[in-house]
């Protein structure tokens, strides 16, 4: 890489009159240990003008090319009233040239000792093959560097970066010089530098200061959570642990000895049965979500102007209360009436009860289920756009096909959105209740004929403490379900550790091996061949393909609006033009309830509690991905095991402390809980916080920004896409409790 494109130059730019000393970096012999590397001309196999490819990599890389194009950098310095301070190409031949012809002394005498010092350490440097294998090898050595610089600077109690090695300590520099370390032959970015900005300020305290520093700046970016878990979430998980160790009856008052409530636990066969039935929804329904979601994603990306329509209306469904998600499929999974059998016997096929007989009940569940999944695909659409587009060029020039491009790099590269989809699938799986509780509980004709085949640990949770009143029994098993779920989470963390990958800075700054990008340009060369060219044939498949798709989650939609135009007598006719037309259904629900007061009061709790939930989210998210402090893990883990408990165990000390504060009658307490953060969106805010490139925060900070200033100013527009998702998924969701 040219050495103007480092700190060296950049601060012969911006700040000629710093003073700087440029160290090598030397092993434990005392000599210097030095690699250098850089990037290569690529020539696509099968290109159509290879040979003219290769006359122009012949031109741009000769040495009257280099020379020239260092006189016109010098002429641009210089009329700026900026140094050239030289200019390293890999060509020893115009290397030479450019220093006898072009470089010249500064008169900063620091700035031209640090450049011979650099132009020294490049002589000596080991070469680097412009590979994947030398891309990874100066990835490591960068890394193995910063941690002997950070030792150093530790033991000799100065900024970590601040000075390069154990010379630039006992130079003893001023708060307004700078020290750098030449490894690579260029100072990389392991070297941090720090500067004054052309002010005198005393020496930093040292590693010890720094990282009380960096906690409590943490502690101040997670503290909405931290108050919203000790008021909301640790009391009432303390008010719950404690009924769980009795046999509290709401009714009589009596309490019960802990064997009592565990022997109950144990020998109530409904408990079994309950989980069973949660186990078998779970293990078909995370899946099989992901993979429709997966393959929903895939084909809106290769959409370009239709796109936006189309995922619009794949996330449609998330937008439907579930308690209506419910009713209706439990007219769609009718065994009679319902449309979806009506479908399969076009085809011959003539389908089961799904809605009455044990054995389709739960398989009708996931069917149901599988109906929602646009918010998961949305969320991997936005994963699969911040893909990096030259990794997946450089494996189309090597040869990878679309099934390989998307295993050995789209998958890796979004693994951790895959991995926040499998925890969050795995818990909201494990406490499904509102659909099914909604279609075989609610209602008396369908719960007595599923029997307990349909019987979801949350459902009989809620029935032993809101329908039997038997709050000890119901903590007992809520904190029964929080441990399984905590086991789960666990065992997928561990496997995560081994298969997920974040992109942190090394991706986004690495070197691509097989192609370089030339002066001026930001993207490599990529062949315009068959492979890469989409074809108008394909694209109108693929737009068939997209289109069936989203006939099917509309259908739904379509069909509900035909019932709600039907007699009552009628709605089970799955013909979609109502006869006769009876729009008076709107009217009569016009006039008889105070529809437009629900409205406003749906919208102002649903912004509120948006804007609330999305600043405090991504200021949280934020402090647990940027910062480096002790207890950071424990506090996340905390984090993700609030998402565990269910809801309702929590409901009635929770209504307890507003009702005591006066507001429980009131819309604040359907939103200001949001002003807290949400376990859900700072997990997943976290994922897309931890793939913006760390070297972008690492230069703000050298340019002075505070903590605040990264957050506002890099952090945010970064993470546009998930901000968004979660502006639009907290609205659509289900308000706060209800009291």
């Amino acid at each position: 890489m040219p050495i103007d494109d480092f700190y060296l130059n950049v601060l012969a730019d911006v700040s000629p009159k710093t003073k700087v000393t440029v160290s090598p970096f030397l092993g434990r012999d005392g000599r210097p240990v030095n690699v250098s590397g850089g990037q290569a001309w690529a020539i696509p196999k099968g290109a159509k003008h290879a040979e003219q490819a290769c006359r122009f990599a012949r031109t741009m890389t000769a040495a009257d090319t280099w020379l020239a194009a260092a006189k016109a950098r010098k002429a641009a310095l210089d009329a700026k009233g900026s140094f050239y301070l030289g200019t390293n190409t890999g060509n020893s031949k115009a290397d030479a040239m450019i220093r006898e012809q072009v470089l010249e002394p500064t008169g900063n005498a620091a700035l031209d000792a640090g450049v011979k010092v650099l132009q020294a350490a490049q002589e000596q440097a080991v070469p680097l093959p412009a590979t994947a294998a030398g891309a990874e090898f100066k990835i490591a050595y960068t890394d193995a560097a910063t941690r002997v610089l950070e030792e150093a600077d530790a033991a000799a109690g100065a900024r970590p970066g601040a000075a390069g090695g154990a010379e630039g300590h006992r130079q003893g520099l001023r708060g307004d010089e700078v020290t750098a370390a030449a490894t690579e032959g260029v100072p990389p970015t392991a070297a941090e530098v720090a500067t004054s900005r052309d002010r005198r300020r005393p020496p930093r305290a040292g590693r010890g200061t720094q990282q009380r520093q960096q906690t409590r700046a943490a502690l101040l970016f997670i503290s909405p959570w931290m108050i919203g878990f000790l008021v909301f979430t640790a009391g009432p998980m303390v008010a719950s642990l404690v009924l769980s160790f009795t046999g509290y009856d709401l009714v009589s008052s009596r309490t019960g000895s802990v064997s009592t409530t565990t022997a109950s636990l144990a020998g109530d066969p409904k408990v079994l049965t309950a989980v069973r039935n949660t186990a078998f929804y779970t293990v078909l329904h995370v899946p099989l979500s992901m993979l429709v979601a997966m393959l929903l994603a895939l084909s809106l990306q290769r959409l370009s102007r239709a796109q936006g329509f189309f995922r619009t209306v794949v996330y449609l469904p998330v937008m439907t209360p579930p308690v209506a998600i419910g009713a209706m499929f439990l007219l769609l999974l009718n065994g009679r009436t319902g449309l979806v059998n009506e479908v399969l016997s076009w085809f011959g096929v003539q389908g089961p009860a799904w809605t009455t007989d044990p054995s389709w009940i739960k398989p009708g569940l996931v069917l149901m289920s599988l109906w929602t999944v646009g918010g998961t695909a949305v969320i991997y659409l936005a994963a699969l756009k911040d893909v990096p587009e030259p990794l997946l060029e450089a494996a189309l020039l090597d040869g990878a096909g679309p099934w390989r491009r998307f295993r050995s790099v789209t998958l890796p590269m979004i693994s951790g959105t895959v991995y926040f989809t499998l925890i969050v699938n795995t818990i909201a799986s494990l406490q499904t209740f509102s659909e099914v509780y909604t279609m075989y509980f609610g209602n008396a004709a369908t719960s007595s004929g599923s029997g307990d085949a349909a019987l979801m640990y949350a459902v009989y949770l809620f029935q032993q403490a809101f329908q039997f009143l038997h709050m000890g029994y119901a903590s007992a098993m809520a904190w029964l379900l929080f441990l399984v779920v905590m086991v789960v989470t666990l065992v997928q963390v561990q496997v995560a550790r081994r298969r997920v990958y974040y992109e942190e800075a090394d991706v986004a700054t690495a070197d691509v091996a097989v192609t370089a990008p030339p002066s001026g340009s930001s993207r490599p060369p990529v062949a315009e061949g068959p492979g890469r060219r989409r074809r108008p044939v394909t694209k109108v498949l693929w737009v068939l393909v997209v289109g069936l798709l989203v006939l099917l989650l509309l259908y739904p939609f379509v069909w509900l609006v035909s019932a709600s135009l039907k007699p009552r007598s009628e709605v089970f006719d799955n013909g979609l033009i109502p006869n006769p037309l009876q729009a008076s259904n709107y009217s009569e629900v016009w006039q008889t309830t105070s529809l437009l007061t629900w409205l406003v009061n749906s919208v102002v709790v649903g912004v509120a509690a948006a804007v609330a939930v999305t600043i405090s989210s991504a200021l949280v998210a934020f402090g647990f991905a940027y910062f480096r402090f002790r207890g950071r893990n424990t506090l996340f883990a905390l984090v993700l095991g609030t998402m565990m408990l269910p809801g309702t165990v929590t409901m009635v000390p929770t209504y307890l402390i507003w009702n005591e504060i006066g507001l429980a009658s009131t819309q604040v307490p359907l939103w200001a809980g949001n002003l807290f953060a949400s376990a859900f969106y700072v997990f997943m805010l976290r994922q897309f916080f931890l793939t913006v490139p760390r070297d972008l925060f690492e230069a703000a900070r050298i340019d002075g920004a505070n903590h605040w200033r990264l957050f506002r100013s890099i952090a945010l527009p970064l993470a546009r896409p998930a901000l968004i998702i979660v502006l639009v998924f907290e609205p659509a969701g289900e308000p706060g409790p209800t009291w």
